[in-house]
């Protein structure tokens, strides 16, 4: 069977249509099956493994940071933020 959808949209049409044809039980349950747990992953998926390796990087050395106690407050932060706007 050849695919001759041309993009996305095409080919959920053609899905609907395919699925609306279909009578037999545990074809469509297998179908909803197959979907279902391709949605589940791609929801579950957690989004580090999408980062930049630098921001990994600079994320886990925050974190060692906070881990040292190396802080500062929200106040503090924004003060410094509101200086570097300033200095722009």
């Amino acid at each position: 069977m050849e695919i001759t959808a041309k993009n996305t949209i095409e080919i959920k049409s053609d899905l609907h249509k395919f699925i609306n044809y279909i009578d037999d039980f545990n074809l469509l349950k297998a179908i909803y099956l197959l979907l279902a747990t391709n949605v589940m992953v791609k929801e579950k998926t957690d989004f580090w493994f999408d980062l930049p390796s630098q921001l990994k990087i600079e994320i886990d050395e925050a974190i060692a940071e906070a881990d040292r106690g190396e802080l500062i407050s929200h106040n503090e932060a924004m003060e410094q933020i509101k200086q570097k706007i300033q200095s722009l």
